[in-house]
């Protein structure tokens, strides 16, 4: 067996940047629905802002069309009959 990659703690914020920015193409829109459905809380409130804020930038960068994608492909799924 292979030993476990290390990296350098530079590697490792690279990589999680690299990982939020993935996940924040995917995800914007979803964090401000469920931010909504968790109700009035001050966290919420909260997450729910910085969720629309993030929203609204990745789609003046014109960057939603993984989001739709996915969201598409889902709703293509669901809609088929598994019998």
């Amino acid at each position: 067996m292979p030993p476990p990659a290390q990296g350098t703690p530079r590697q490792v914020l690279i990589g999680t940047l690299i990982a939020a920015l993935a996940l924040s193409l995917f995800a914007s829109r979803g964090l401000q629905s469920w931010a909504d459905a968790k109700g009035d809380s001050a966290l919420a409130t909260m997450i729910g802002d910085s969720g629309r804020a993030m929203s609204d930038g990745i789609d003046r960068l014109g960057l939603t069309g993984p989001h739709d994608a996915l969201r598409r492909a889902i709703r293509r799924i669901e809609s088929a009959h598994w019998d």
